[in-house]
C-alpha cells in the first residue's frame, strides 16, 4: 500500500541525511524532487504546491536551518504538515432522535453496496440497531446484492415490490420506527458524475430523506478520476463526507490527500480490504505514517523533539 509515494518520501529524506547544516540551496533543491514525486503519486497539483509551500516555510525556519539533524527535522515537518492537510478525524454525525439517516452515493464499481455492508458491521460493533434499504429499483442485482450483504453482517434489511423510491423510502422510515433502528443506510443507485439528470435524480433523493450524513464512496484507485467525482458530487448534491474504498490495492496514495484539500470535504472512512471487518474511521496521524512509509511514526516524532530539546539546553549552556 502506498509503495510509490512512500519510496519517493524515502528518497526525499534521504537526500538530507548526507547534508550538515541545511541551506535554502538544499531545500529548494529538495523540495524540486519531492514536486515530481508527488505529481506521480495522484497528489492534485493544487495539493502538491501546498504541501510544497508549507514544507517550504517551515524548512527555511532559523531552529531547521540551524539543526544538527536535519533528515530528522524534515520529516517532522513534513509529517506534520501532512496531517494539516489531511485534517482531524471526524465521527458520523446522530440524530438526536433515531434514527440517523445516512445517504451513500457514489459511481457504479466504487464499491458502495459492499461499503453499506461495512458501515452498518462497525455500527453493530457500536451497539447500534442498523437497517439496509437499497434505492437502485432499476437494477434487480443490486437488491440482491444488498440483502445479501445484510445476512452477511446481520443486519436489518427493508426492501417492498412494485413500490417508487419515494413510496419505499417512506415506508422504511416508518419501518424503522416501529422496530427500534439507531440507523438507516441508503443505498442509492450507481450514477455517473457527469450525468444531469441521473445527478439531479440522486438530489431529489436526498431532499425526500434529509439525511445526517450525506457520504461520498470513492475507490482510491481512481487517482485523480477520485478527485473531479468528489467536486461534481459536492457541487450538484452536497456531501458531509467521504468513504475511501480499495485503498489496500493503491500504491500511489495521492487521491485520499486529494479529495480532501481540493473539496474540503472530511474522510470519514477508509476501506482497506475486501473482508467486511476491513474497515474504519479514518486516522490523519496513522495515515500520514503509512504515507511515509513509517511504522511507528510518533516514537520517531518524540525522539526528534528530544534531540531538538537536547541541541536548545546545549546552545543555552555555551
Amino acid at each position: 500500500m502506498f509503495d510509490k509515494i512512500s519510496s519517493g518520501i524515502k528518497e526525499f529524506l534521504d537526500r538530507f541525511g548526507r547534508k550538515g547544516l541545511l541551506t535554502k540551496k538544499d531545500i529548494e533543491d529538495g523540495l524540486e524532487f519531492f514536486k515530481k514525486i508527488l505529481i506521480s503519486s495522484d497528489v492534485n497539483i493544487k495539493v502538491a504546491k501546498e504541501i510544497l509551500r508549507r514544507v517550504k516555510k517551515e524548512a527555511e525556519k532559523e531552529e531547521s536551518l540551524k539543526s544538527l539533524v536535519p533528515q530528522e527535522q524534515m520529516t517532522k515537518i513534513l509529517y506534520e504538515e501532512l496531517i494539516r492537510i489531511l485534517g482531524k478525524t471526524y465521527p458520523l454525525k446522530i440524530s438526536s432522535i433515531p434514527p440517523t439517516e445516512i445517504i451513500l452515493f457514489g459511481i457504479q464499481g466504487s464499491g458502495k453496496t459492499t461499503t453499506s455492508g461495512k458501515l452498518a458491521l462497525y455500527l453493530q460493533r457500536r451497539g447500534y440497531r442498523v437497517l439496509l434499504v437499497p434505492l437502485d429499483l432499476k437494477r434487480p442485482g443490486a437488491i440482491e446484492q444488498l440483502k445479501e450483504i445484510s445476512e452477511k453482517v446481520e443486519s436489518k434489511f427493508f426492501f417492498e415490490e412494485n413500490k417508487n423510491v419515494y413510496s419505499l423510502i417512506k415506508k422504511a422510515k416508518n419501518f424503522s420506527k416501529k422496530n427500534g433502528i439507531d440507523f438507516i443506510i441508503y443505498d442509492t443507485p450507481g450514477r455517473l458524475h457527469i450525468d444531469k439528470e441521473m445527478m439531479q435524480e440522486l438530489k431529489d433523493i436526498r431532499d425526500e430523506i434529509k439525511p445526517k450524513e450525506t457520504l461520498l464512496v470513492a475507490s482510491a484507485l481512481l487517482g485523480q478520476g477520485s478527485v473531479d467525482i468528489a467536486i461534481e458530487f459536492k457541487r450538484k448534491v452536497g456531501l458531509t463526507g467521504i468513504i475511501a474504498t480499495k485503498v489496500d490495492g493503491d500504491s500511489k496514495g495521492g487521491s485520499i490527500l486529494s479529495m480532501k484539500f481540493v473539496t474540503g470535504v472530511p474522510i470519514k472512512f477508509i476501506g482497506t480490504g475486501e473482508k467486511m471487518e476491513d474497515f474504519s474511521e479514518f486516522d490523519p496521524e496513522s495515515f500520514a505514517g503509512r504515507i511515509m512509509g513509517f511504522g511507528d511514526i510518533k516514537g520517531l516524532i518524540k525522539k526528534i523533539e528530544r534531540v531538538k530539546e537536547e541541541e536548545r539546553e546545549k546552545i543555552t549552556i555555551k
